[in-house]
Order: structure tokens, then sequence, then C-alpha cells
């Protein structure tokens, strides 16, 4: 119980962060209902796994960390938690990192360190992440 109560007042948090940091854009509803198009990462254990490998999974949890940011490292905690809890209705987390100045191995190392039990990546510098990396 206390874990849906602080995902809802991290989605509350979050959406009233990015109302406020981008108020000036309305939000795309663009892209609603339609299929996330696959695509592949290497964790921080150097092993390649893609979006459609969870296709089995009832919903896939996607994070965006910055292990620089102490507010961000300070809910990895909750987010193990959460992992561990969910992941018995077959519920999937995936840990995005896109500081490009992070290693594959830095980003393992900050996983362990954090006691992430879930795939974490660095996303590559693409056109498309600038888009929507995370403010």
């Amino acid at each position: 119980m206390g874990f849906r109560f602080l995902s809802i007042g991290m989605v509350v948090i979050g959406l009233l962060i990015g109302t406020a940091i981008r108020a000036d854009e309305p939000p795309s509803t663009a892209n609603l209902g339609k299929k996330i198009r696959n695509f592949a990462l290497t964790d921080a254990q150097g092993k390649a796994w893609s979006l459609y490998d969870l296709k089995d999974q009832k919903a896939i949890v996607v994070v965006f960390l910055s292990f620089e940011c102490p507010v961000s490292t300070s809910y990895s905690q909750p987010l193990a938690d959460m992992a561990a809890e969910f992941g018995k209705s077959r519920v999937a987390f995936v840990g995005l990192t896109t500081n490009a100045d992070e290693t594959p191995a830095e980003v393992a190392k900050q996983a362990r360190i954090y006691k992430l039990p879930f795939p974490c990546s660095r996303m590559p510098p693409t056109r498309a992440r600038t888009r929507c990396t995370p403010r």
C-alpha cells in the first residue's frame, strides 16, 4: 500500500515539476496509444537486451537515473523496493542514464553501489534522446 502512495506521489511531483519547467509547451498526445519501437541497449553487466525482450511483462517502468544527482540517488532504495514488490506481478523496471560522461563500467558500478536490481544502461547520444532528456 505504501508503494502505491509513493508511486503516485513521485508521479504527481514529476508532473508538477515538469509542468513548471515546460509550461510554455503543451504536452504532446501524438504518440498516445501507439506501440513503442523496439530498441536495444547493453546493461551495466555488458549483456545486450531489448525492449521487446520484456514483452511478457504486464508493464514496463522506465526510470531515468542520474548517479550525479543526490535527489535522483535518494530514490534508489524506494525504486529497488518497488521493483521487488511489483516484479511479483510481472512489472519490469529498466534504468536509463543519459549522462554522456558515464561509461558502461561506471553505470555498472553505480548500479551495484545503489543496489538497483533491474537492468541499467547508458543511453547513447541521439537526436531523439536530446528531445526527451529529463530536466
